[in-house]
C-alpha cells in the first residue's frame, strides 16, 4: 500500500466574509463584532431616520475601516449596495466575524471564501 504524504504547498487564501444590512431602521443599530485569537472586539453604528440598507452599510464600512484598533486594520471593509465584503488583508490569517443587530434593524453575516 502507498504511503500518502502532506507537502503543504498549498497557497494561503485571504478569507473573505460579508455583511448584509437587510433593514434599515432609525434608530436601529447594527454591531460587527471581529476575532483575531484571542480577541474579539466590537464596533457599532446607530442608524438616523435618513439611512437606507445602502447608506447604513456604507456607514458602517466606513467606520470600520477608520477604527484605529489593529485588529479591524487588519480586515478591507468595502461597501457596495447593502452588503461590506470583509476580506483579510494577509492571506492565511483566520478571523471571525458575527453580525448583530437591534432597535428595528437587521444584519446578517456569510462566509464567501473560507481561510
Amino acid at each position: 500500500m502507498a504511503t500518502v504524504y502532506y507537502l503543504g504547498g498549498a497557497p494561503n487564501i485571504a478569507q473573505i466574509d460579508s455583511l448584509t444590512i437587510t433593514v434599515a431602521a432609525a434608530g436601529g443599530t447594527v454591531t460587527a463584532t471581529v476575532g483575531i485569537a484571542p480577541v474579539t472586539q466590537s464596533v457599532s453604528y446607530v442608524m438616523t431616520a435618513l439611512d437606507t440598507t445602502t447608506t447604513a452599510a456604507a456607514a458602517l464600512a466606513a467606520l470600520l475601516s477608520a477604527t484605529p484598533n489593529g485588529m479591524f486594520s487588519e480586515l478591507s471593509w468595502v461597501a457596495s449596495a447593502n452588503v461590506i465584503t470583509v476580506t483579510a488583508n494577509n492571506a492565511g490569517t483566520p478571523f471571525s466575524l458575527a453580525a448583530s443587530a437591534g432597535g428595528g434593524a437587521a444584519m446578517a453575516r456569510a462566509a464567501v471564501t473560507v481561510n
